[in-house]
């Protein structure tokens, strides 16, 4: 650094500094004579200042990556407070529905993903054909397709209370809801705004207590209201990862 012409006389004294530091007798570079007491505290050694520095840019880096994907530490779950327009709904084949506010939580979940999840599952015609309920119990939860995805939508919905719309392999095209979530997980809450892919059956949620439409607490497959009506039952292969 000298040679390249930086003033390095700070660094020098630094150095300097600490080396004599193990000398007895050290009180500054302009004095001699009796040792340096200290009460209640010492002074970093070089190797502690570094280590702080180091750590310092460690968790800099962790900040950064969050942000660049989607991810974050442990937090204070979210609280989505969802208060429904209507009271109730009556189906095609003439059945009532009340509708149940509530409060949608964002919080971290840390079970394992389960890319398999989907494929036993089966789907029955709900609300006269206009979604499908799938035998998914609010215990167990619900997971992402068998493929990586992008989550399109995390959030509240008229009629479903929280819902995530998934996108298998990342093709908007084929964006598919799942709705009746009174529970998110902060990664795919986090993930609409990154955009990023996320791993083959990464936990969704949870369906804890009755939210939107409902006569239980469960998941809907909802049917997509696109030009020519969706096809529940290609849904349900995009989500086996097919």
């Amino acid at each position: 650094m000298k040679a390249a012409g930086y003033d390095t006389s700070g660094l020098e004294k630094f150095v300097n500094d600490y080396r004599n530091q193990s000398k007895p007798g050290y009180g500054n570079s302009n004095q001699t004579g009796s040792p340096i007491v200290v009460t209640g505290s010492r002074t970093q050694t070089l190797g502690e200042r570094a280590s702080s520095i180091f750590g310092s840019v460690v968790d800099g880096a962790k900040g950064l990556w969050n942000r660049a994907t989607g991810g974050t530490s442990s937090h204070s779950p979210i609280e989505l407070v969802f208060k429904p327009k209507s009271s109730g709904y009556t189906d095609a084949n003439g059945n009532y529905y009340e509708q149940f506010g509530g409060k949608v939580q964002v919080v971290d979940i840390n079970s394992d993903a389960n890319p398999t999840y989907w494929n036993d599952k089966k789907f029955n015609q709900h609300h006269g054909g206009e979604n499908y309920k799938a035998d998914i119990s609010a215990k167990g939860g619900s997971y992402g397709p068998g493929v990586p995805f992008k989550v399109l939508k995390a959030g509240l919905e008229e009629g479903f209370g929280g819902v995530v719309v998934v996108a298998p392999n990342g093709d908007e095209s084929k964006g598919i809801k799942i709705g009746h979530f009174t529970r998110i997980n902060s990664t795919i809450y986090n993930a609409v705004k990154s955009g990023i892919l996320l791993p083959a059956g990464t936990p969704l949620g949870f369906a804890d207590s009755k939210i939107g439409y409902s006569s239980g607490p469960h998941f809907h497959i909802v049917k997509d209201k696109k030009a020519g009506d969706s096809n529940n039952e290609q849904n349900l292969k995009w989500l086996q990862g097919e």
